[in-house]
């Protein structure tokens, strides 16, 4: 496939599927308006430009001398920008209109007070040694100091955790386009800003960028010597505007994709339909279990190799992931109430189990609930959390599989201007 630039955004789809980078930027197809639809893609973008238009309104102020924003003018900008995007589905609006909310009354407590805005919605292009254009926009850039703070909005709900942001490619890129811009920045700081969650930060050392500048050539060469652009099946294929298109999602559907999508075939038979759905479920529930055995066998070549995670190119990176399990020892919680030596201990015991606060015992006597189970009770009684016994363990482990970012070894190549 011919590469005249990478991005953040090309990169990230052609590590999810080759084919769906070749139906978006090589193809020349256009997406039917069966599938561009106004919704929360748009959200995302229009949120994006209320944002940029705060921040080139504050363009050049501190955070700290930046003045009460009216929250509600926000709101209606955005309702405006949404629907000059073409929205049409007004169930969806106050998802965005909280996200704004969100960021209007909590952005100060993530960001430095001295930190002073640079520039918002910035274009940059840098080259690799071999002539390539790495083109991208950084959503705004902070001078803290002698520092920058370059920060990444994001308006979905899930949250990335510090691990993921160390090894992210679109922070990278951002890195190394501001290490060019600014040479003499004493740092560099990154972060993911999710409306949602907050702030998370991160940084990149000069062994980072000479690994990234590596990845960043292997890849344009990956891509450039791709002939067979073959899908990649994940967990997105469901929201792929190519997917009608695609035959290894309709294979697995095992049914013709204009069926699917339309679903005329046996919307006006119901036992049809009844049947299909029938079908579908026992299909999934095959595919569960296999996936539970492939788990538990790769969780054993896990052990007996003495891993905990695993890196296959171009597949992903496997890891062995534990969660801990918090419960609360409902003695204290009942003496929390009543006070200790109260005669009631057991009348409110039972008034907990009526209540559908669960309540169990552990072999060694030790009553305990569940974190869920005491936060219905937080929320009467807002010191309790701090003043019960937690009684910490751990669940079965699993396998978590991320998108593939292996770099290849590190080698002595450095940023250069090459062709311009």
């Amino acid at each position: 496939m011919k590469v005249d630039h990478l991005s953040p955004s090309r990169i990230g789809v052609y590590l999810q599927c080759p084919e769906r980078y070749w139906y978006k930027y090589e193809s020349g197809k256009t997406v039917s308006s069966e599938y561009d639809y106004a919704g929360n893609s748009t959200i995302g973008v229009a949120v994006h430009k209320v944002l940029d238009e705060f921040n080139k309104d504050n363009k050049g102020k501190f955070v700290k001398d930046i003045e009460p924003v009216d929250i509600d003018y926000r709101i209606t900008r955005f309702r405006a920008i949404w629907k000059d995007l073409g929205a049409h589905n007004p169930e969806l609006a106050p998802s965005g209109e909280e996200l704004i909310k969100n960021y209007f009354t909590n952005y100060k407590k993530y960001l430095p007070s001295d930190a002073q805005i640079l520039d918002s919605e910035f274009m940059f292009e840098f080259y690799l040694e071999n002539g390539i254009p790495i083109k991208g926009i950084i959503d705004v850039i902070y001078k803290v100091g002698k520092s920058l703070l370059v920060i990444d909005y994001k308006t979905g709900r899930y949250a990335p955790s510090q691990e993921e942001i160390a090894d992210d490619i679109q922070l990278s890129l951002y890195d190394l386009a501001m290490k060019e811009k600014y040479p003499r920045a004493e740092s560099i700081d990154l972060a993911i800003y999710n409306l949602v969650h907050g702030l998370v930060k991160t940084s990149r050392t000069d062994s980072d960028r000479v690994r990234v500048l590596s990845f960043l050539e292997s890849l344009y060469a990956t891509i450039e010597s791709d002939k067979t652009h073959t899908a990649k099946l994940n967990n997105l294929c469901s929201w792929c505007d190519y997917k009608k298109d695609c035959k290894a999602y309709n294979e697995i559907l095992e049914t013709d994709s204009k069926s699917l999508v339309s679903m005329k075939y046996i919307s006006s038979d119901p036992s049809k339909l009844i049947a299909y759905l029938s079908d579908l479920r026992v299909k999934s529930k095959i595919l569960e279990e296999h996936q539970e055995q492939a788990q538990a066998l790769l969780l054993e070549v896990f052990k007996a190799g003495n891993m905990d995670n695993f890196e296959a190119p171009s597949l992903g990176r496997a890891k062995v992931v534990q969660n801990q399990i918090t419960n609360y020892n409902v003695s204290d919680i009942v003496f929390f109430i009543l006070g200790r030596g109260n005669p009631k201990f057991k009348e409110v015991l039972d008034k907990l189990r009526k209540n559908n606060i669960s309540v169990e015992n552990e072999l060694d006597g030790v009553l305990k609930t569940k974190k869920s189970e005491i936060d219905k009770l937080i929320e009467v009684f807002p010191n309790l959390g701090n003043s019960v016994r937690k009684i910490t363990g751990f669940g079965n482990a699993y396998i978590k599989i991320s998108t593939s970012k292996a770099l290849p070894p590190a080698t002595t190549k450095k940023l250069g201007k090459g062709k311009q």
